[in-house]
C-alpha cells in the first residue's frame, strides 16, 4: 500500500508504532497479539490510533507490531519464520489477493463473516478464499495533469505521445506494479509479449515502489503516474492547487484488495485464538472501516460503509479486472514478463 506516505505529508519513524515488536523483551505472562503488516499501516495518520492503540484497550492485551515495506515483504518474512520453524506472527495485516494463494498455507479459518462490497466478492467463490478477511480495496488507474484526454486503451500507451511520460512500479517488488502487469496482460492476452517488449521504451522509470513512483510524479518528472483512483481524493482533501484526472482503460482496470489472516501455528493456545478472532472482527468492524477512507485512501471493504465527499468525487471504471488465482500464477507471470522485456 504504499498508501499516501509522501513527503507532502506524512513522513514517519518506525518508533512511532504502538509497540515495536521484540518478542524477546516481553514478559513470559504478558497476554499480546504479535501483528505483521507493511511499515505506512503502523504510521499514526494510517489506522495506528483507531486499530493497534484501539484494540489494546478492548482486548486488555500488549498489540506488538512488526513492520516490512510492503505486502511481499511480509510474506517472506512470514515465510521465513516457517522455514526456521519459530512461529511467530499471530495475525498479517496486508497481504492482498495476488499473493494470498501463496499465504494461504499458513493462514487458519476463523469463521469470521461479515458484509462486503460487491467489489470485493471474488468472482469464483471457492475453498482458496477461506481464511482471507479483506478489508479495504482500491481501483489501480493512471493519474495525470492532463486536461481532456480522451478514454484510454491499454494498447494507447504504445502512442508516441507517452513515449518516456509514464512512471510505472516494478511488478517483482511492488503490488501496485504487478497489478498493472496482469491488467494489461489480462487485455492484451496473446498479444502480451509483443505490447511488454515495446512499453519497455516508453516508460522513463520504474520504480521498486509505489511511493518512489508518486513522488517523482509530484516532483513533476513525468506527466503520467501509475497509482490509486483515489489518490484524487487525497488531493481534493488537501485543497491541493494543481489539477488530477483519473484516467481508466475501455477493457477494465484491475483493483487491489488488501486481506487479513490468523496464522495458525502461532495459535498455541485458545487465548492466542481468540485474541486473532477478535481483532480480525475489529477490523472489519464498522468503526474501524469508516476511517479507512482518509486514514488509508482505499475504499472500506465492509458494505454500507459511508464515503467522505472527496471519495464520492472519484469515478469509478467502466469494468473492473479482477485476478483469479486458479487461472494465473503470481510467479510464472513475473517470469514472463521478465523475458518479454528483455533486450
Amino acid at each position: 500500500m504504499r498508501r499516501l506516505v509522501i513527503p507532502l505529508v506524512l513522513g514517519f519513524s518506525l518508533g512511532l508504532a504502538p509497540a515495536l515488536w521484540r518478542p524477546t523483551l516481553a514478559l513470559a505472562s504478558e497476554a499480546e497479539l504479535r501483528v505483521l503488516t507493511y511499515q505506512s499501516l503502523s504510521a499514526p495518520e494510517a489506522l495506528r490510533s483507531v486499530l493497534f492503540e484501539a484494540f489494546e484497550k478492548r482486548c486488555n492485551c500488549k498489540v506488538r507490531v512488526q513492520s516490512a515495506g510492503d505486502a511481499a515483504q511480509i510474506l517472506s518474512k512470514l515465510e521465513l519464520e516457517t522455514l526456521r520453524g519459530k512461529a511467530i506472527t499471530h495475525v498479517v495485516v496486508g497481504i492482498d489477493q495476488t499473493l494470498w494463494p501463496q499465504a494461504r498455507k499458513s493462514s487458519v479459518d476463523l469463521k469470521i463473516r461479515f458484509p462486503t462490497a460487491p467489489q470485493v466478492e471474488p468472482e469464483a467463490k471457492s475453498e482458496l478464499w477461506q481464511g482471507f478477511i479483506p478489508f479495504d480495496w482500491g481501483v489501480l488507474a493512471l493519474l495525470s495533469r492532463e486536461k481532456g484526454a480522451p478514454p484510454l486503451q491499454w494498447q494507447d500507451l504504445l502512442k508516441p505521445e507517452f513515449s518516456k511520460k509514464l512512471i510505472l512500479q516494478d511488478p517483482r517488488t511492488s503490488t501496485p506494479g504487478f497489478a498493472w502487469l496482469w491488467g494489461a496482460h489480462q487485455s492484451r492476452g496473446a498479444a502480451s509479449a509483443d505490447f511488454f517488449k515495446a512499453l519497455r521504451n516508453q516508460w522513463l522509470t520504474l520504480t521498486p515502489g509505489w511511493s518512489g513512483s508518486y513522488s517523482l510524479f509530484l516532483k513533476g518528472e513525468a506527466p503520467w503516474v501509475w497509482t490509486y483512483s483515489t489518490s484524487l481524493a487525497y488531493h481534493l482533501e488537501k485543497q491541493d492547487p494543481n489539477s488530477y484526472q483519473v484516467h481508466f482503460f475501455k477493457e477494465g482496470n484491475p483493483i487491489q484488495v488488501e486481506g487479513a489472516f490468523a496464522v495458525a501455528a502461532s495459535l498455541k493456545t485458545p487465548e492466542d485464538q481468540e485474541r486473532a478472532r477478535q481483532f480480525l472482527e475489529f477490523l472489519v468492524s464498522e468503526k474501524v472501516q469508516a476511517e479507512i477512507p482518509l486514514r488509508q485512501w482505499m475504499y472500506p471493504a465492509r458494505k454500507g460503509v459511508k464515503l467522505p465527499r472527496s471519495f464520492q468525487k472519484v469515478p469509478l471504471p467502466p469494468s473492473i479486472l479482477r485476478w483469479n488465482p486458479q487461472e494465473q500464477d503470481f510467479r510464472q507471470l513475473v517470469r514472463k514478463w521478465e523475458e518479454w522485456i528483455r533486450p
